[in-house]
């Protein structure tokens, strides 16, 4: 990549990049803030798939990040990708 292409692309369900790494400096005290220019934050919708469900809870959690994830990656095809969740 050339000095001006992002080197990580993130998916999120936040809008606000200032807000995501400030989220990061206090969690993890990782501070990106210098290379948030070399970050590309990729917003996702779809946080009723991530959020718990009342009836059929274990098939819940299990298909529905799943579905999320392959949303995650037609949007963007990463050349590696690590999944946190």
């Amino acid at each position: 990549p050339t000095g001006e292409d992002p080197i990580i692309s993130i998916y999120s369900l936040e809008n606000d990049t200032h807000e995501i790494l400030l989220k990061v400096s206090n969690r993890f005290n990782i501070h990106l803030s210098q290379y948030a220019h070399k970050i590309n934050f990729i917003h996702v919708k779809g946080r009723e798939y991530l959020t718990p469900k009342p009836k059929l809870t274990m098939l819940c959690h299990i298909f529905l990040p799943m579905i999320y994830c392959l949303q995650c990656l037609w949007k963007h095809q990463p050349d590696v990708f690590y999944d946190t969740t």
